[in-house]
Formats: structure tokens, C-alpha cells, sequence
């Protein structure tokens, strides 16, 4: 039964990562182990924003781009690295994650 948006888009739990290629991806859902090691390894570009700020950094021109609902919704289902979203257009790699609400650690 489908109940909804699972994933909190206009919760500030979202993040644009820095990566050089795909295997620098990381999982879309970071638990806070995994945000502090990239944190340390300085790839967190932008971070604590709800997704549509998010997607009006990555995407040129924010909500009126055409792309805009599709990389929406694959940002909020993506379960790996591989379906995570991701642009290399730009001078550094961006991958859009999210910190995992339900890790308590």
C-alpha cells in the first residue's frame, strides 16, 4: 500500500557529497558514522537542507527545470549508490544523500 512520500523531503536532513567518479559513491541514506567520516574527509558540501533547497542548488534553474519532479522522486526512492542522483556537469561531482533519520547511534 503506498502511504505517501517515505523519505522526509522537506525535512533539513539532506546533503549534496562530493565525488570524482562512481566509485566514490556512497550510500543514499548515510548513517551518522558515515556523515562524520565524510565530514573528515571534507566532501560534504552543503548540508542540513531540505530537498527542494537542495535541488535548487544542483539543478539549473531549480523547480522550473523539466528534470525537476523525475530527480525528485529518484532522490527520495534511492536505495543505492546506482540509483542515487548524481551530475559530473560541474567542476566536482555531486551526489544528493540523506542522513538516516531512524539511526539513533
Amino acid at each position: 500500500m503506498f502511504d505517501g512520500l517515505p523519505c522526509y523531503p522537506n525535512e533539513p536532513i539532506w546533503m549534496m557529497v562530493k565525488v570524482k567518479n562512481n566509485a566514490e559513491l556512497c550510500c543514499p541514506v548515510l548513517s551518522n558514522y558515515e556523515i562524520e567520516e565524510l565530514e573528515e574527509e571534507n566532501r560534504i558540501i552543503k548540508s542540513n537542507l531540505t530537498l527542494p533547497e537542495i535541488l535548487n542548488i544542483v539543478l539549473p534553474s531549480g523547480e522550473k527545470n523539466p528534470k525537476y519532479l523525475d530527480i525528485c522522486l529518484k532522490c527520495l526512492y534511492a536505495a543505492s549508490p546506482e540509483h542515487s542522483y548524481t551530475d559530473y556537469s560541474g567542476n566536482q561531482g555531486v551526489q544528493v544523500c540523506r542522513k538516516d533519520i531512524d539511526d539513533e547511534d
